[in-house]
């Protein structure tokens, strides 16, 4: 994403949250752009989201924390091995909620190339994907608050009490930004999805 947001001349920090990717431990410069970054914002939404870098999938090893202390064990953690990285990305603080829960959007597309020839392909259906418990910052270790990950959501005792699957199609979404954001005039498709 840095790479595309660059190619075509703008900040992608003005889309997408800070993100640092640190491949050397603490001795990374990235590891010490994000210390200097860290210590220019400590105010009460300076939290932060960390995963490791490779070969992970179902919310293994994300971890939510706002002290110094425990982002820099976790960095440690991550990187203790040549092969591994960490991705620390500014945590969202006041995402947009379904009835006070935290939902990400699941949406597929497919990239071939052939003989440098490259095609994308947008599957036009996708789902949102809920968390089982109502947002709060009070409690960043609590995974079934933060993560929406299947494998994750499976473990909680609500999950599908809200949805079934803890799954919303798009059309049941546009529902929900009807009922609740009717000033806002906001369409899924038209101003979302694209």
């Amino acid at each position: 994403m840095k790479s595309y947001y660059e190619a075509i001349g703008e900040d992608p920090f003005d889309s997408l949250p800070v993100t640092f990717h640190i491949k050397t431990g603490l001795e990374d410069p990235s590891y010490f752009a994000f210390k200097e970054y860290y210590e220019n914002n400590k105010d009460a939404n300076n939290i932060w989201i960390t995963k490791p870098g490779e070969c992970t999938n179902r919310g293994t090893g994300i971890q939510v924390a706002k002290e110094w202390g425990e982002l820099q064990s976790i960095i440690v953690e991550n990187t203790k091995s040549a092969k591994k990285t960490c991705i620390v990305q500014k945590y969202i603080h006041n995402p947009l909620l379904i009835h006070k829960r935290k939902f990400d959007i699941r949406t597929y597309a497919m990239a071939t190339s052939t003989q440098g020839n490259y095609k994308c392909y947008y599957y036009q259906e996708g789902y949102l994907r809920t968390s089982c418990r109502e947002f709060s910052l009070a409690n960043l270790a609590n995974r079934f608050v933060h993560l929406t990950n299947d494998a994750v959501q499976k473990h909680a005792e609500e999950y599908g009490k809200f949805e079934a699957g803890n799954k919303l199609s798009y059309a049941e979404f546009q529902t929900y930004i009807d009922k609740n954001c009717t000033s806002l005039n906001v369409c899924f498709e038209r101003d979302i999805l694209p």
